[in-house]
């Protein structure tokens, strides 16, 4: 059968899943303790990840001389077909996402058993590609067989090497230093032994943990089965007539052997009286299975059961291996025709000797007997009436003697979740044995986690029984097993029924714990056994003390509580977790007086055992009790130490003056303050009152009361240590008795009364929208103050305060305000002097006068337009200045002044004085440079409406230094010579005018320029070691030398006859660029020149030319398309762009050149001389040139089998 495998870079993968295989009953210990971690604790039908053994004996003198005989993977002369990579895959199962069936495992597992360092957590797959997963596995393990099968020079055809290779891949390299009856049978001439010898030889593997798989039983037997398919093997004349269950009458036990004779070696032995079951016989052999061992037995000591001769008088028997089903065992003896039954007795004898009499009579009736049936193994019936005679005989079908079912009685609920240790009626207890395993045994109680399981209700009523130790793992029936005798063990949590137990009683307090997967078996303590290690199994119901369990529930949750202690604010209980420390509350009481020190754990102790958010370690119910500290005494400065988080220090306050006091803290921690009275009332908090993140209260206290202040950090997580002060704080009373005392023309005298609460006063004045202080007086004493040089005739408001001194901060009283008016004074408005023009813009010309000291304010007028208009009045007699604005560049203004004053009500207003006044020029516009030389610039701009000349400035050494003054405002361009070459120079220029004999001046306008260079010398130097770098299908990499005289590189290439530029390159250091997109196998031109700059001008170097060929595009379509015995065919696609094809065979560890093909259109070669049936690895890969450079593709590689 061809086999083609496609092998990414020839990484050729193989090997077993998470499986770990034990090489023989004697050594399988070992290799379990080596692999333990690797170990899988998953029960598949297959058996993977368990050690799978057999019970033959082995024989070390049969080994391989040396590690040469292991496998090759490319020199396997058979491979597996595809039926025998289904058998695999029908026993493996698939799982299409990585798992680990044990979490120790160091790899994850998936596919068809694929397991190792390539398999990744989250891995996902298809079918199709777990089968590649499983082919490429088998190489290994085909590799195994063959290794065997060519050392002994064994012929077998494909069913036997696929079977072969199936039992290799499961239980691993056995064909190496093992002796097995299988291999011997292979070694002597497979066609010497029968189709049982051989079946027997593969069932023997069919153990794990020296217990039958059924599983592994089945793939065995599947195994053996394709194995013999179609072969002339030994068969016997045996018959399935004989098939049944049999009693052993041998004497002590009869042996059971590999064949049909005394001359075949001994298998095992059936004990006297045990039950084997036979599947055929011929009268002298019979095909036994006894306790998972199969193979012959003399028919000469096995007699059918329902053969077994009655004792005299007794006709009808029965084995009574289902008596044990019962918890009350009931004998149940009924008639099957419907005859009617009348006057009749049934009497049974039991194998222990005693006779049991019960009558019959009616018609279906049934004859019931309740008995304690523990130890028979037989019983026998008679059905009599009162003549003697009975009805019924052995075997006609008449009389019926069945055993009950099992009444278990009702299931007990004991809680839905609970804490339990598992006791048996012996005292010992069900312990999870970690290091066997996860066995389970009988073992004497130690208050392990090993020994506390978890019960957990489901809905139907069954408990789930996890172990404290592990809660992954739960308390299992191997195997799901309903066999007595079955082990039970700790195994993962996957909520099959052999995981789900029912609990009955069985009186006293104790109880049955049946598994959902068996009717009539419970958890039984092997024979009562009460030493350490005594395994645990399932055994039918016999109602002894070995099945009888007491749940001794273990508490895991404790109740912690709190007393305040005479204090409020009691944190709430909490519940601890058994062996798991508790965070106790952070919540702090609080007690009026009192601060909080911590908690104790008795009524009266001062002692401190637990701090709030500290750890409780014990597994108890317990009590803890505040432990309160009377306050301290405050002082006037205090050090607080917040040693407890969340806890304040409460100090006691008894003022001895009646007042405002103000208490803050200082430093640089977040501190918050809450201030008590002695009935525990908050009257004040805070917590960022004072400077920065301190608090401050201040609050009225009393003479000779109580008060406390509890002092705290604001972060309840922190402890710290801060400072504190209280002071009383000083205030001072309001002014009284203030009135305006005297007035004249230009003064008015402020009087008030003494303020004893004062150290002195401070005077204010409102003017000009504001107050003003205008005095300071020192002393309480002083009660009145003249405020002089004021206006005749005016209204002035007044305000005092008094003031005095907390330590060296100043505290002051509230305003009191008062106002008056100054006596009545004659006007002269009529002198009004300095009118002028006090100021130019464009836009705007400023009118300035002196200030009449009899004027309330003035009047502006301007004359336009042929008469004159007001434009501002200025109620302000101190004004001196005013500004009109929008006004026109270069224009002449007219404008009269005028003050006014008030008799009473009436205004009276002075004589006009004028004043006329010029804009300034409108700055020059269009400024530019109009043109350079190496030692001239040459400046124009736009002329000015009504300018009568420029001036021009030149800045140098740090400040402007005027050029030129150009008359006449007609001129519009100015030339600055004397400069010196290639240098930069800033300039401004302005209009003037005169208004009179006054110049005036526009605003400057700002121009820069350079001179030319003296002469040009920037040039590029041509491009050196241009050449191509590198290639690949797609790309080509251009490389050349760095051109000092270049500040970058322009590269172009020949597109379609015209060149295009590709490329940019700003860097002169840059010497290389990689061109991309292009075509595989496909020839390119390109230039490349430097370039730089003269000033800004850019300046080119010459192009150099260059030309590259890309790499061919990589082989594709390959396949194998054909096999021989000695050759294989590979094909594959033209490759237009390629010149040629190499192939090379992988041989000996490394590749080897076997063809060089210099004609692109060929799309197949024959590789010869190949030896038959076995596994070849090629590669390929095209080629092509550029020039004389030989160019080549990436290899793909193809495997395949010769026939």
């Amino acid at each position: 059968m061809l086999m083609a495998v496609v092998l990414s870079n020839c990484g050729i993968t193989g090997g077993l899943s998470n499986v770990v295989f034990a090489e023989s009953i004697d050594n399988g210990a070992e290799a379990a303790e080596q692999n333990a971690e690797e170990t899988s604790e998953d029960m598949y039908e297959n058996g993977s990840g368990r050690n799978i053994t057999s019970d033959e004996e082995t024989d070390s003198r049969f080994s391989y001389k040396s590690e040469e005989n292991m496998p090759s993977l490319l020199t396997s002369s058979m491979s597996i077909s595809q039926r025998g990579i289904d058998l695999i895959k029908s026993f493996e199962g698939f799982r299409g996402k990585a798992y680990k069936a044990l979490s120790t495992e160091k790899y994850y597992t998936i596919g068809y058993g694929h397991y190792g360092a390539d398999v990744y957590e989250g891995m996902t797959i298809t079918k199709e590609e777990a089968e590649r997963l499983l082919r490429s596995d088998l190489v290994k393990y085909t590799g195994y067989v063959n290794t065997f099968l060519n050392t002994y020079n064994i012929t077998v055809n494909q069913n036997q090497f696929d079977a072969l290779t199936s039992f290799t891949y499961n239980v691993g390299n056995v064909w190496k230093n093992q002796d097995f009856s299988l291999k011997r049978y292979l070694i002597n001439g497979i066609n010497n032994y029968s189709a049982d010898q051989i079946t027997t030889a593969f069932r023997n593997w069919n153990k794990s943990g020296g217990k039958v798989i059924p599983g592994l039983t089945r793939r065995r037997e599947a195994e053996a089965k394709l194995f013999l398919e179609g072969v002339g093997q030994v068969t016997c004349n045996c018959s399935d007539s004989y098939a049944g269950d049999y009693v052993c009458t041998a004497s002590s036990s009869l042996t059971i052997r590999s064949g049909h004779g005394t001359g075949y070696s001994k298998v095992g032995s059936i004990p006297h009286g045990a039950t084997v079951y036979v599947s055929k016989g011929n009268g002298a052999w019979a095909h036994v299975s006894y306790n998972g061992m199969n193979g012959y037995a003399s028919m000469d000591y096995l007699q059918k059961q329902n053969q077994v001769k009655a004792p005299s008088g007794y006709n009808i028997s029965l084995s009574a291996t289902s008596v044990y089903n019962s918890e009350r065992p009931v004998l149940t003896i009924s008639a099957l025709s419907g005859e009617t039954i009348t006057n009749y007795k049934v009497y049974v004898k039991l194998s222990d000797g005693r006779v049991i009499e019960k009558d019959w009579g009616g018609t279906n009736s049934q004859a019931v007997l309740t008995q304690n049936l523990v130890g028979v193994t037989e019983f026998w019936a008679k059905v009599s009436n009162e003549s003697g005679s009975y009805e019924g005989r052995a075997g006609d079908g008449s009389l019926k003697l069945q055993v009950q079912k099992a009444d278990f009685g009702s299931t007990q609920n004991l809680g839905n979740d609970f804490y339990a240790v598992i006791r048996n009626e012996g005292g010992t207890v069900v312990d999870y044995a970690v290091s066997k395993n996860s066995n389970v045994e009988g073992w004497s109680s130690n208050g392990g986690k090993n020994q506390i399981w978890r019960f957990l209700r489901q809905a139907d009523g069954s408990y789930k029984i996890v172990s404290k130790y592990d809660e992954g793992k739960a308390l299992d029936v191997n195997d799901a097993s309903n066999y007595s005798g079955s082990n039970v063990q700790a195994y993962r949590d996957n909520n099959s029924d052999a995981q789900r137990w029912f609990i009955y009683s069985a009186g006293n307090g104790y109880y049955y714990l049946r598994p959902k997967c068996s009717d009539s078996a419970v958890l039984d303590l092997y024979n009562r056994e009460t030493s350490n290690g005594t395994n645990i199994q399932i055994w039918t119901t016999n109602q002894t003390g070995a099945q009888k369990w007491k749940l001794e529930k273990v508490r895991t949750e404790f109740t912690i509580q709190y007393n305040a202690n005479g204090g409020s604010g009691t944190p709430e209980s909490q519940k601890k977790q058994a062996e798991k420390a508790l965070t106790l509350s952070k919540s702090i009481p609080t007690r009026t007086g009192y601060e909080f020190r911590g908690w104790s754990t008795s009524l009266g102790n001062q002692n401190v055992a637990y701090l709030p958010g500290g750890n409780y370690t014990t597994d108890a119910d317990k009590t803890l009790y505040a432990v309160w500290n009377p306050a301290n005494t405050m002082t006037s400065s205090q050090k607080v130490n917040v040693d407890i988080a969340g806890a304040g220090r409460m100090y006691k306050i008894t003022p001895q003056t009646t007042g405002t006091y103000c208490i803050e803290s200082t430093g640089s921690l977040d501190t918050k303050a809450v201030l008590y009275n002695s009935a525990g009332t908050v009257l004040a908090t805070n917590d960022d009152g004072g400077n920065g993140s301190n608090f401050r209260l201040e609050c009225q206290l009393n003479k000779g009361e109580t008060y406390y202040i509890e002092a705290k950090l604001y972060n309840i997580q922190l402890t710290g240590t801060f400072e504190m002060q209280m002071k009383r704080k000083v205030s001072v009373a309001d002014m009284s008795g203030v009135v305006i005392g005297g007035h004249a023309k230009d003064a008015l005298r402020v009087n008030w009364n003494r303020n004893t609460s004062a150290s002195g006063y401070i005077l204010e004045q409102y003017s000009n929208g504001s107050w003003n202080r205008i005095a300071r007086i020192e002393g309480n004493a002083t009660t009145t103050y003249r405020v002089e040089k004021l206006k005749a005739d005016t209204t002035y408001q007044f305000r005092i305060k008094g003031f005095a001194f907390n330590g060296s901060t100043a505290v002051y009283g509230n305003y009191q305000t008062v106002s008056g008016k100054t006596d009545a004074a004659s006007l002269n408005l009529d002198s009004l002097n300095g009118v002028k023009i006090g100021g130019r813009a464009e836009d705007a010309l400023r009118i300035n006068w002196n200030k009449n000291a009899d004027a309330s304010g003035y009047i502006i007028e301007q004359y336009t337009n042929g008469t004159w208009n007001r434009i501002a009045r200025i109620g302000n007699g101190n004004t001196t200045t005013y500004r009109v604005e929008n006004l026109k560049a270069g224009t002449t203004y007219q404008f009269r002044i005028k003050a006014f004053g008030l008799k009473g009500a009436e205004a009276v207003y002075g004589k006009y004085i004028s004043v006329s006044g010029k804009t300034n020029p409108t700055s020059v516009s269009g400024l530019k440079i109009g043109g350079t030389a190496k030692d001239a610039l040459r400046l124009n701009w736009n002329t000015v409406s009504g300018a009568e000349g420029y001036i021009i400035e030149k800045y140098e050494a740090n400040t402007w230094k005027r050029i030129a003054r150009l008359e006449g405002g007609k001129t519009g361009t100015y030339r600055a010579e004397g400069l010196k070459a290639g240098t930069n120079y800033q300039f401004r220029v302005r209009a003037f005018g005169f208004d009179g004999n006054t110049a005036i001046y526009s605003e400057y306008k700002n121009i820069s320029g350079k001179t030319d260079a003296a002469a040009p010398t920037v040039t590029i130097g041509n491009m050196s070691g241009v050449k191509i770098g590198g290639r690949a299908d797609n790309a080509l990499r251009l490389n050349w030398n760095k051109n000092t005289s270049a500040s970058g590189y322009i590269i172009e290439q020949n597109q379609n006859g015209s060149w295009t530029r590709i490329a940019r390159i700003g860097s002169g250091s840059t010497t290389t660029y990689r061109v991309e997109n292009l075509k595989a196998g496909m020839s390119y031109q390109f230039r490349i020149r430097g370039f730089g700059f003269q000033g800004n001008t850019p300046v080119y170097g010459n192009f150099t030319y260059i030309n590259g060929t890309t790499i061919p595009s990589k082989v594709s379509g390959l396949s194998i398309g054909g096999t021989a015995s000695d050759a294989i065919r590979l094909n594959w696609n033209k490759n237009a762009n390629a010149s040629g094809y190499i192939i090379e065979r992988y041989q000996n560890g490394s590749w080897v050149r076997i063809a060089r093909i210099a004609d692109k259109n060929v799309q197949t070669y024959r590789a010869e001389g190949l030896q038959s049936q076995r596994n070849y690895v090629f590669r390929i890969c095209s080629f092509g040139f550029d020039g004389e450079t030989a160019l080549y593709s990436e290899y793909q590689m193809i495997a395949g089998n010769t026939k």
